[in-house]
């Protein structure tokens, strides 16, 4: 049995690598003897983060136009007939020899992973991943979306496409309410369950995956008697507010000076999000220029990990603070597993979803709320209260691990393939 995971992005946001190794190691408990294999943007990242070779996604970008790639997707799947009928597709071999799409061929079940990108803000673009889902299917494929955040979808004509191609796929999973909640608004009609992130399913003790290249040591990151704050930034241009990303630099800014300043803390700027493998977007740029608003006297205080780190060891980074306040969601995934207490900032509902599920909605803040007071508020909150915190987190840890790993055997309960 071939197993195809697909729309796994990239590596480099180790979010993606938690989310790939969780969906393996439950994909790999339900189905022990199936074959199982990557699809990426980033093969090069994939195999300095896993040590695995993986294949580079075909057709990935999409745009309105008249083009060679628009034009095979079109070809591809209006010739799909002949292929569920057992008939050649003319000039196939001509295709794969440009592009290779042979993995669609060989899979015996597709899974569509990754963590949440088919939502408004990422059109047109991720048409692509709509249509590939859509020509497995029409492959006679069974495709199951797996543990992600849909939605919302409010822009048209991508609400029709959207329903149209959840409708003709086999299952859905979920790992947040709303995502369900969305689909129902849509009018899908395929069967959707809602279980928790696929990255909850990583044994923090077992790697299955040896990175090819030692990223260093991660040990020692806290200082005796001192408090240690973790700190995970990105750069959001998507607020909803007249508040811009200098006004989230400087807040995060103002706040690690009164953290160093006022509580004689230990700040580590973590990142789940780097450029190796030259991803486009890497969170250690927007620490430095957070450091740059800080007062000159208290940057000593303060690092940057510069290495780059597998989520194991993102976990065992994690492991060693006190609290952990996280823009990213794996970060906060992350530090979870590692059972350190997180205070989240949100800025999308998927954070919602996850801080909900640990009953700790109220250690999260809206990023268009961000300012220092409200930060500062909600941070000396959570120091005050992190034993409880942490206690929240080591309560609900184990049922939605067991959430997380349902996914798979809801794969196994629902869909006939080969085994």
């Amino acid at each position: 049995m071939n197993i195809l995971i697909t729309d796994y992005y990239c590596a480099s946001n180790r979010g993606d690598a938690a989310i790939f190794e969780g969906v393996h190691q439950a994909l790999t408990e339900v189905y022990p003897d199936a074959e199982i294999f990557l699809m990426t943007e980033y093969p090069e990242a994939a195999k300095l983060i896993h040590g695995i070779e993986a294949f580079k996604r075909p057709l990935s970008k999409f745009k309105w136009n008249l083009s060679k790639s628009n034009f095979v997707r079109f070809y591809l799947l209006i010739n799909s007939f002949l292929y569920r009928n057992e008939v050649d597709i003319p000039f196939l071999r001509k295709i794969k020899s440009e592009i290779d799409i042979e993995p669609y061929f060989e899979a015996d079940l597709v899974v569509s992973t990754g963590g949440h990108y088919l939502t408004d803000i990422y059109f047109p673009n991720k048409i692509s991943v709509l249509w590939e889902i859509y020509f497995l299917k029409k492959l006679n494929k069974p495709v199951v979306i797996y543990g992600q955040t849909l939605g919302p979808f409010l822009e048209s004509p991508y609400q029709n496409i959207i329903k149209h191609v959840l409708n003709n796929i086999d299952l859905i999973i979920t790992r947040d309410k709303k995502s369900k909640k969305n689909l129902e608004n849509l009018k899908v009609k395929t069967p959707t369950y809602f279980t928790a992130d696929p990255a909850f399913s990583i044994d923090k003790e077992m790697n299955k995956f040896v990175p090819i290249n030692h990223f260093g040591d991660i040990d020692g990151l806290a200082k005796d008697g001192n408090l240690t704050v973790s700190i995970s930034v990105r750069e959001w241009k998507h607020m909803e507010s007249d508040k811009n990303i200098e006004d989230y630099i400087n807040s995060i800014a103002k706040l690690t000076d009164w953290l160093v300043g006022e509580k004689n803390a230990n700040v580590i700027f973590a990142s789940t999000c780097t450029s190796l493998a030259g991803y486009h977007k890497d969170d250690r740029l927007c620490a430095i220029k957070i450091i740059e608003k800080m007062k000159r006297d208290y940057q000593k205080n303060v690092n940057i990990l510069s290495g780059e780190y597998t989520p194991q060891e993102l976990i065992k980074i994690y492991e060693q603070m006190d609290i952990h306040l996280g823009m990213r969601m794996h970060s906060n995934i992350l530090a979870m597993l590692a059972e350190t207490p997180v205070i989240a900032i949100e800025y999308q509902f998927k954070t919602t979803g996850l801080m909900e599920q640990f009953d700790i909605l109220d250690y999260m803040i809206n990023i268009d709320k961000v300012n220092f007071e409200s930060l500062k508020h909600l941070v000396e909150k959570g120091l005050k209260n992190r034993t409880t915190l942490k206690k929240k987190i080591q309560a609900r840890l184990p049922s939605i691990k067991k959430e997380s790993k349902r996914s798979a055997q809801l794969i196994k309960d629902n869909i006939n393939v080969k085994d």
